[in-house]
């Protein structure tokens, strides 16, 4: 991601230019954009006086304006920031023109402790355990016992492990160890494989030291398959005692038994793939696990976040999802208060479906202090973005994208974030970057096409969709944006072409989606109806209605401001 522009301090104000905001102690100023812009300027120049001529130049980019103009704005500016000064932050210069004289703080603001999470302390990297049985159907177990073992490690809290997502991604690639661990900032590497034999498994581990390249410690466990959990928190010890010494887990993992132990471990592998198939496929095996042995909580927070996911991804509607998530969330948390991802699915529901950002901000920061992930991050990036608070945003992004670099759906994220904060060019940059990581994602490159017409650059945009339209035209994903590019780019006719098919299609279109592709049709009346619903329905992307830009030309309407009251 592109280093933005610095936010900068002076007095009680705060300037965040990527994102055009002003604020007044924590509380956001309104100053039209140009104004804005040339306060930034001036800002950026403080170390000299700045003529008018070079203003006009570099803000208005060659357009016949009156000299007037800049005196407008300036009067805009000092009758916002002059409040309660003895003098001018802006001093004129008679005869040369204009300076920034209040002392400023570049750089980001201060920003609450990032609760469980420390760039400083030692990385850790476990690359996925190798599947060494004959039989396929056990592979899902191999990827299980990695993605254990990456969250029992989570729980020594001197430690900072490498998400499972980033670790995959390496293990694809040709770098050698010590690059792998480089490229993740990471002083130690698990490898290791796994044998399953009917109901016996043997587990083979070991630690190395990627500065040196040494095995530090390694070890062979053969038992019974039901004891995996056993071997999962014996091994972890092991690793934090060689690390850091004889450190305790905070959480271990709880013993399962039977056939239940091979449908949790399917239902979690099955989640990472996030498409609505392996999510329904997981719903079942988790439901049945949790009929089965109804004490293992972390069955139960295992299915609230598959039921959460398949209502963003359109595979249940947003109230049966919330309804049976909950009931889900609350087994969770009887039997273990502190479940993390059951910690990290009550704050994903108070904020995607209460609407409750201050509550969802207290039950994200528990589960960041329970087990530090990149899901809780950026829900904490969300519900600062709902606040308009987007340097923090910027923070919080920057630290998932550290604990988990090569995460596509993480990458793609930030990119959304980018948008809401109308920095569409970061935007466009990160998607590309993201695109690096899989060519082929058709949400991070329909995001590309829409950023791109953001920024002007219809050609692109349209260039995108373009190479998608073949395979993806009868998809609701593809008509909604290709409403949204065709009405950005100036082709209302295409656009309302486009939202008629999103409407006529065979596959499900959510009301927000319907509202995204009506409102750059040009159908003002069809998008606040659909918008109406998505509220009424608790749509989990309502929560951005007020900050996002897919909506900015119903702002005069007589209606917004009630769809703004129902939030």
């Amino acid at each position: 991601m592109t280093e933005p522009a610095a936010p900068f301090r002076w007095d009680d104000f705060e300037a965040l230019p990527a994102a055009r905001v002003l604020r007044r102690g924590g509380a956001e100023v309104a100053l039209e954009p140009k104004a804005f812009d040339l306060l930034v300027y001036l800002i950026e120049n403080r170390d000299r006086v700045v003529t008018k001529d070079e203003l006009l130049d570099r803000l208005w980019a060659g357009r016949v304006v009156l000299e007037a103009s800049v005196s407008q704005c300036l009067s805009k500016i000092r009758r916002v920031i002059d409040v309660d000064r003895a003098t001018s932050a802006i001093r004129t210069v008679r005869g040369h023109g204009f300076r920034f004289v209040a002392e400023v703080q570049a750089g980001l603001p201060p920003t609450p402790a990032m609760p469980g999470f420390d760039s400083r302390r030692p990385g850790l990297l476990v690359l996925p355990f190798r599947r060494l049985s004959s039989n396929t159907g056990d592979d899902y177990i191999a990827e299980s016992v990695t993605e254990l073992l990456i969250a029992t490690l989570s729980s020594v809290r001197e430690l900072r492990v490498i998400s499972r997502t980033s670790a995959m991604a390496l293990a694809r690639s040709d770098r050698t160890l010590p690059e792998m661990a480089a490229q993740v900032q990471a002083r130690w590497v698990v490898e290791g494989s796994v044998r399953v034999a009917e109901d016996a498994i043997q587990v083979v581990a070991q630690l190395i030291d990627a500065d040196t390249d040494d095995h530090v410690w390694a070890a062979t466990y053969g038992r019974e398959l039901n004891d995996l959990m056993a071997i999962e928190n014996e091994v972890t010890r092991q690793i934090a005692r060689h690390v850091r010494g004889n450190l305790p887990l905070t959480a271990g993992l709880p013993e399962l038994a039977g056939s239940a132990l091979r449908l949790y471990l399917h239902g979690r592998a099955l989640i990472g793939r996030r498409d609505v198939a392996s999510l329904r496929l997981a719903r079942q095996h988790l439901k049945t696990v949790t009929t089965d042995e109804p004490d293992f909580a972390p069955a139960w927070a295992s299915l609230a976040e598959v039921l959460i996911l398949l209502a963003h991804y359109g595979g249940l509607t947003a109230a049966t999802a919330a309804t049976e998530a909950r009931a889900a969330v609350d087994e969770a948390l009887r039997r273990d208060p502190g479940q993390p991802i059951g910690r990290a699915c009550l704050g994903a529901l108070m904020f995607f479906f209460d609407r409750d950002p201050e509550a969802a901000e207290q039950e994200t920061h528990k589960a960041l202090r329970i087990q530090p992930n990149q899901n809780a991050m950026m829900m904490m990036a969300n519900i600062r973005a709902v606040q308009r608070r987007f340097a923090e945003v910027r923070v919080w992004c920057r630290h998932a994208l550290e604990v988990d670099p090569f995460n596509v759906g993480v990458n793609m994220n930030v990119a959304d974030h980018l948008v809401l904060m109308g920095a569409a060019q970061e935007a466009v940059e990160q998607l590309r970057e993201t695109l690096k990581l899989a060519p082929d994602h058709v949400p991070s490159r329909v995001r590309c096409a829409w950023a791109l017409a953001l920024v002007g650059d219809s050609a692109a945009a349209d260039g995108i969709l373009e190479e998608l339209r073949a395979q993806h035209m009868h998809t609701a994903a593809y008509r909604e944006y290709a409403a949204i590019v065709s009405g950005l780019n100036g082709n209302r006719e295409t656009a309302q072409r486009w939202f008629e098919a999103l409407q006529q299609g065979s596959e499900f279109a959510t009301p927000w989606s319907l509202a995204r592709a009506a409102a750059h049709a040009g159908q003002v009346e069809s998008a606040l109806s659909c918008l109406a619903t998505a509220l009424e329905q608790r749509s989990s992307s309502a929560p951005f209605l007020a900050v996002t830009p897919a909506f900015v030309s119903l702002h005069d309407h007589p209606r917004w401001p009630e769809l703004i009251a129902a939030l």
